[in-house]
């Protein structure tokens, strides 16, 4: 994580103590290229402290400063190729882009406010549509479409009973699901949602093959809903790694070191279950996100790129120490090695605050009040973390979300039995 307090970050995250690394997180120092990291990682610390306001206002500047950076700063890309490419501006990666617009419309969400949450949604249809259209690759696997995205959207559309802009959304959704490079399945939720939202909106030739085709039937729901959303672990933060490539310089071809940026492979799954009981009654969420495999196909769209640019530099750090070795200058030659290591870094900066996995379920109920607890587990079906909701009351036709951001378990205690110790979060 750039910045220097990257894990106390985490770590105050998987402590359910958002406050504490708020009082360290510092734009100094992250300093002036990293200013959108900064913001990323302070809206996220404040919605998670539950400083909605705050939050919005961070996540509202980090927006501000992504959409000023996409005006090219000739200069700074231009030192890229000469240094590396640290010394750009860091402006977010696409799905980096469209979660900020995710978390402020959550936030909303989290408020009860469906007016701006729907503000949210429709900046979100711009971004979500400009994504849809981008250049795809040979083998199909950009990162083109984001699925969360567009089933929140549909989730909002529907919370201001737009039903045709909800069927549209849940649509789309139901398409990035079955067609993307995500490595979950459609979720039943979204194919009761989108043949809900057909019937609602009247487009019922569309409800009539969707049902054949899912083989369900969605009943019409006319219920409050309770909407539980779980932010699960940590997205992979890149490294680098050095790789040795065959470059043409000084008229021979050479063999040559460049830096380059990796996501390292590692099984952040230690869920294997989320279980959520609604007085007494078990509903088992899905999981509705993948942002590993956004952040690895975002990478891997732009390695080519990168590998130029560090081979060029390869290249124009070789020729310096060629010209310091004719000229027998021990002292150039010594200073020219010295300055191509200390040059030559990958970028591997990134909102590593972002979960690894996303997981919802959406519980139609009776206007009333609820005692919900949250259970994760894992694969030998030991809970893992759990989480309590007392007294949750819902007015007739009320949505309310209901929000758990679960990291990790680090040094874990365990009772004579060898099972874990779990504390009440």
């Amino acid at each position: 994580m750039s910045g220097p307090n990257g894990s106390n970050i985490k770590q105050a995250i998987i402590d359910n103590r958002p406050e504490s690394a708020l009082q360290s997180v510092k734009l100094e120092d992250y300093g002036e290229g990293d200013a959108v990291l900064f913001y990323l990682e302070k809206g996220n610390l404040l919605r998670l402290a539950a400083q909605y306001e705050k939050s919005q206002s961070a996540f509202e500047t980090a927006k501000e400063k992504i959409e000023d950076l996409y005006t090219i700063s000739v200069s700074k890309n231009a030192a890229s190729i000469l240094i590396n490419d640290n010394v750009t501006d860091y402006k977010g990666d696409y799905f980096e882009y469209v979660m900020l617009h995710v978390y402020q419309a959550l936030n909303y969400l989290e408020k009860g406010d469906i007016d701006n949450a729907g503000v949210i949604a429709r900046q979100l249809d711009v971004i979500l549509t400009e994504l849809e259209n981008s250049k795809v690759d040979s083998n199909g696997k950009v990162y083109q479409c984001d699925p969360y995205a567009n089933y929140l959207s549909g989730l909002i559309f529907e919370g201001l009973n737009d039903w045709s802009s909800a069927r549209i959304k849940y649509d789309k959704a139901y398409q990035c699901y079955k067609n993307s490079i995500y490595k979950i399945s459609v979720p039943q939720q979204v194919k009761r949602a989108l043949l809900r939202a057909s019937k609602k909106s009247g487009a019922m030739s569309l409800y009539r093959r969707y049902s054949k085709k899912f083989d369900i039937e969605e009943k019409q729901q006319n219920k409050s809903e309770l909407i539980f959303i779980l932010d699960e672990g940590f997205i992979a933060a890149k490294r680098e790694v050095s790789v040795a490539v065959t470059a043409y310089s000084n008229e021979r071809l050479r063999q040559l070191k460049i830096a380059m940026p990796e996501i390292p492979l590692y099984n952040a799954h230690l869920i294997s279950e989320v279980r959520v009981k609604i007085n007494n009654k078990v509903l088992l969420a899905e999981k509705v996100h993948d942002l590993d495999s956004a952040a690895r196909v975002s990478l891997n769209e732009r390695l080519t790129a990168i590998k130029t640019r560090a081979i060029a530099r390869a290249v124009k750090n070789q020729a310096l120490q060629n010209d310091a070795e004719q000229s027998g200058n021990f002292i150039a030659k010594f200073g020219s090695v010295i300055l191509s290591n200390m040059l030559e870094q990958a970028d591997i900066r990134g909102w590593n605050s972002l979960p690894h996995t996303v997981w919802m379920a959406r519980a139609p109920v009776v206007a009333g009040t609820y005692d919900i607890e949250v259970q994760l587990v894992d694969s030998s079906g030991y809970v893992l973390g759990q989480k309590k909701y007392k007294n949750i009351s819902l007015k007739m036709k009320e949505k309310k979300n209901l929000y758990f951001r679960w990291g990790s378990l680090q040094n874990k205690k365990k009772d004579i039995k060898g099972h874990i110790i779990l504390p009440l979060l």
